[in-house]
């Protein structure tokens, strides 16, 4: 027996980790829509994929959730150069133009 939708237990977790925020309802969303997908062929290897993605979200949670207002213009600062730093690294030629 195979139950329809998503994993309850997963949905609460993403809720949890990710907040109430427009950030969170699209991540949701996406994942649920691809769980519909997938679940038209396989069920359960949909519901396996949900875990799966939803477990790796939550992980992640932090850096995909809006910024909060607190964050100094150092801090701002120190993630783009980062991110201009890796991005150099990975396609030099993209970066140097």
């Amino acid at each position: 027996m195979t139950r329809e939708g998503p994993p309850p237990l997963c949905r609460r977790l993403l809720s949890a980790r990710l907040g109430r925020g427009h950030v969170a309802r699209s991540v949701i969303g996406d994942l649920d829509e691809e769980f519909a997908d997938r679940a038209r062929t396989n069920p359960v290897a949909a519901r396996r994929w949900y875990r799966r993605e939803a477990i790796a979200v939550a992980l992640r949670a932090g850096s995909i959730t809006e910024r909060h207002r607190g964050d100094s213009m150092i801090r701002l600062f120190l993630t783009d150069v980062r991110m201009a730093v890796r991005t150099l690294l990975k396609q030099p030629r993209f970066a140097s133009v």
